[in-house]
């Protein structure tokens, strides 16, 4: 295995999250894709940016029944989605800063994540409601994926 990844630029950081995902079917020809985003599609809202069914979110292909969105959650403004039956869900901050978060609601537990903070919800056999709210002065970036088996 061989990583090309780099920074480009001499004078500008790079921030580069790289999450790899187990494909579905075994013998796939490997790919890479790259899509932009912009933060007004992601502010205050989830955008799916990988998915089985990427052609009808506009977004890349994933060979996995899992669904990945990106959100950039301002101050006191929060998203809901409804975890289905036998669903996973994982939470990842972007940033590793300790002065940006999001609270995150899984039914009747809120749990307060920071900079570099994961979370899993376990599946359940019924629906789970998903609250997250963002809790600091900045924006915080994070992705979410709704997981299958």
């Amino acid at each position: 295995m061989q990583h090309s990844e780099y920074n480009g630029s001499d004078k500008d950081m790079l921030h580069f999250l790289q999450i790899w995902v187990k494909p579905d079917t075994l013998g796939l020809k490997p790919t890479y894709t790259t899509k932009y985003f912009t933060d007004d599609e992601k502010k205050n809202k989830l955008r799916a940016i990988c998915a089985p069914n990427h052609e009808e979110l506009n977004c890349i292909k994933m060979h996995q029944d899992a669904t990945t969105y990106a959100s950039i959650l301002e101050k006191g403004k929060q998203i809901e989605y409804s975890l289905k039956p036998t669903r996973k869900a994982l939470f990842q901050l972007i940033t590793s800063h300790p002065n940006l978060g999001i609270k995150v609601t899984a039914g009747d537990e809120t749990v307060d994540l920071q900079g570099g903070d994961v979370l899993f919800v376990k599946e359940s056999d019924t629906e789970t409601k998903l609250t997250m709210e963002g809790s600091t002065d900045e924006p915080t970036e994070f992705v979410f994926f709704d997981l299958g088996k």
